[in-house]
This record gives structure tokens, C-alpha cells and sequence, in this order.
């Protein structure tokens, strides 16, 4: 099937969501943004970051070339959904809780709201949280 090349990078970035069928609020936990963040891309208030289109990459298979210029095929040819990265809320942060450092409370990135030390997920806003890497 051949694909229309979408003029913009907020248009591309719809055109991603629609096809891998996600609400803004899924979207927004497999990227680990906020939800008003992805609805400012889709809707152009926001550009794509560098960044957001890396995530994207991994996550969804949809090449950073592609997503930001509209250069080169949108996927790559070989991509699998099962060869994607852990964006996932609660996978980066299961990798990450074992070097958790002796606190007993953190800020979320996300919110900014104060959470537990040792939780994976912030009970305020559904964001990972990553804890900082203890030095061996």
C-alpha cells in the first residue's frame, strides 16, 4: 500500500496515533508525556520534539526522519510491534525501581506533585517514574 506523503510533522504525528489506534491518553502514557501535550501536537499548537519523534521510533516503528521531515518511507520494512521499546509507563519504571536511592518522597517530572519513594507509577498523573540511579 503506498503511503501519502502528510504535509506537516503535527499532521504525521495524527496520522501515527490513528493508525496504531490509540486515545491521547494512551499515547500520552506509551510516550511517558502528557496528555495536553499530545493533543497540542495533533492539533499544532506544539511541534514535534526530536525527542517525542525518537520515542515514536522506538515505540511504534514510525522512522524520526519521516515523522519531523517527511523524508524517506514512514516505517521501517521490518519493523515488528513486539520489537518495540519499553516506552511503556510501567516497563521503564520496573527496570528502573531496583536503583532506587534511600528517600521516602520525590517530585513526578510530569506533575511536579511529591510521590512515595519506591512507586512506579505516579498515583497524581499515570507518569513512569524513573528514580534516580544509585553510584556503585
Amino acid at each position: 500500500m503506498a503511503q501519502k506523503n502528510v504535509g506537516n510533522p503535527s499532521e504525521r504525528f495524527r496520522k501515527v496515533q490513528d493508525e496504531v489506534g490509540l486515545s491521547n491518553a494512551e499515547m500520552a502514557r506509551r510516550l511517558m508525556l502528557s496528555e495536553t501535550y499530545i493533543s497540542d501536537i495533533r492539533n499544532g499548537r506544539d511541534p514535534v520534539s526530536p525527542k517525542t519523534a525518537d520515542n515514536v521510533e522506538r515505540a511504534f516503528g514510525y522512522r524520526k526522519n519521516w515523522l519531523l521531515a517527511g523524508k524517506g518511507p514512514p516505517r521501517k520494512p521490518d519493523w515488528l510491534p513486539e520489537q518495540a521499546a519499553p516506552t511503556d509507563a510501567t516497563r521503564v519504571a520496573e527496570q528502573s525501581v531496583s536503583r532506587v536511592q534511600p528517600r521516602t518522597a520525590y517530585h513526578c517530572e510530569l506533575c511536579r506533585k511529591e510521590v512515595a519513594a519506591g512507586l512506579v507509577v505516579c498515583p497524581h498523573c499515570g507518569a513512569a517514574l524513573i528514580w534516580p540511579q544509585t553510584s556503585d
